[in-house]
């Protein structure tokens, strides 16, 4: 049945599907591979780039905004589904990809003033912490990505579904 869903999809829709998956994966690897132990002789702290990047926060709203913008093509293309959309779709995939974007840009931009990177002169920044792990750039290169695609897709629709009208 996804396979049949997937075939309907025009390239545009694909692009938004595609973005929301990269979006999600990004998020996911931030989560899980993107993290970092640091041993005080008292005890350790474990910290995410989420935690500091503000993923764990307003980032689960991007994730939410990606996971809806999929469910939104899902239910649109799902047999059986009669469903009154209280806004043309493309409408509603061009915000629900604005926001998925704006969260992208709010934790790239906390990830880079978060970062450790700046001033670092021996390998280890002036508070101790050593720089972000390789993962943490790789998943918030795939939020932006992946947050990037959908807004282009949905935006293509948006745009050509004004001059079919």
């Amino acid at each position: 049945m996804l396979n049949e869903i997937i075939a309907k999809l025009n390239p545009r829709e694909k692009l938004i599907a595609i973005g929301g998956v990269v979006f999600v994966v990004g998020w996911l690897v931030g989560l899980v591979l993107a993290s970092a132990s640091y041993n005080y002789g008292i005890g350790s702290v474990s910290t995410n780039v989420w935690n500091e990047s503000g993923g764990t926060g307003i980032g689960i709203l991007g994730l939410l905004a990606a996971v809806a913008a999929i469910a939104v093509l899902y239910l649109k293309y799902a047999p059986n589904m009669k469903i009154t959309w209280p806004a043309p779709i493309p409408v509603i995939l061009l915000g629900i990809s604005a926001v998925a974007g704006l969260v992208a840009l709010d934790l790239l931009w906390n990830n880079f003033s978060n970062s450790q990177d700046w001033g670092k002169v021996a390998g280890i920044a002036a508070t101790g912490f050593p720089a972000w792990p390789i993962t943490d750039w790789i998943a918030v290169a795939g939020v932006v990505a992946g947050a990037a695609v959908m807004l282009w897709g949905a935006y293509q629709e948006w745009t050509l579904s004004k001059t079919v009208v």
